[in-house]
């Protein structure tokens, strides 16, 4: 890693405030171009808006989704500002490469009958951590939080009497979201019963703070969530592909179609535009059509239409 990444990535770290998460997509999108830069014996510092096109179409022939080109753009003209601010660069030549539109993608959910199936299955485990990823099912679908977000929760975060968790989102700002009581109750089985032995476990080092711990005793990564999520499908036999973010979706969702206020929503999810949580009233839209379709008896078409139309 030369010297100009490394100082750009302790920057977003440092002064940025940029998640865990996110600084390993920075890190992997640098490498990705510096890869190019060198497999093509260009140089970082002398590279043309040409080579950036030529590099744009590689990875789009390579597969590479467009949603996954725009962030990488995005990420290398911050990488560029930060290269011409500390004089390693005379100037950002990414500035003149627009970014190819985006494809619109309704996010995916899953039903209120889907999950209250899945929690009740998962309750007939008799492995020792179904009370943890009782709790990690429940706190998602019940706050909508994001997988860093939850996994960064340490103790003092959460507050069961009042039944609200502190978030530290994205740029560290904080918000406030309730959570049910059965989310509370399966949070505080957890606590009471598991936690206590999972912390045992941790080897060497001082006792983890972190709400949610793995099965050593250390807190849970991104991965391991993911992971934790498959294997409770495996263990109920109950394919419903989860993914933290698409529980996030159908939390979402949910307070879109019980009435909630649209600028409501996106405080709970952090969103900093409310275009981001606009993606869910056209999930919401396909829905309304979808049932309308399927139950008004005018909207259904009659066999008697389709030889008038024949006709």
């Amino acid at each position: 890693m030369n010297k100009a990444l490394r100082e750009f990535l302790n920057y977003l770290k440092l002064e940025r405030n940029y998640s865990g998460y996110t600084l390993c997509s920075y890190e992997n999108d640098l490498e990705n171009f510096h890869k190019y830069l060198a497999k093509n014996n260009k140089y970082f510092d002398k590279i043309t808006i040409k080579e950036i096109r030529n590099y744009l179409q590689g990875e789009m022939e390579r597969g590479i989704c467009k949603s996954t080109i725009r962030r990488r753009l995005s990420c290398l003209r911050t990488y560029y500002n930060f290269l011409v601010r500390y004089n390693f660069v005379l100037n950002n030549p990414f500035l003149l490469v627009t970014s190819p539109k985006p494809g619109v993608r309704y996010p995916h959910i899953v039903s209120p009958e889907s999950i209250d199936e899945l929690i009740l299955a998962d309750q007939q485990r008799i492995d020792f951590l179904m009370p943890r990823d009782q709790a990690i099912i429940h706190l998602l679908i019940s706050t909508g939080m994001r997988a860093s977000e939850l996994l960064a929760l340490n103790m003092q975060d959460i507050d069961l009497k009042n039944r609200v968790v502190h978030v530290f989102g994205k740029g560290k700002k904080e918000r406030i979201i309730p959570f049910t009581e059965k989310c509370r109750d399966s949070v505080k089985i957890y606590l009471e019963d598991l936690r206590p032995m999972l912390l045992a476990k941790k080897i060497g080092g001082e006792p983890s703070n972190a709400l949610i711990l793995s099965s050593k005793g250390d807190r849970l990564s991104v991965r391991g969530l993911e992971y934790v999520l498959k294997s409770i499908e495996k263990k109920t036999c109950i394919n419903l592909r989860l993914h933290p973010h698409k529980m996030r979706h159908t939390f979402a969702t949910y307070l879109l179609e019980k009435g909630a206020d649209l600028r409501f929503i996106q405080e709970l999810m952090g969103h900093e535009s409310l275009n981001t949580t606009q993606i869910y009233t056209h999930v919401t839209q396909q829905q309304i059509r979808q049932q309308y379709m399927m139950f008004h008896p005018r909207a259904k078409k009659k066999p008697e239409d389709d030889k008038e139309k024949k006709k």
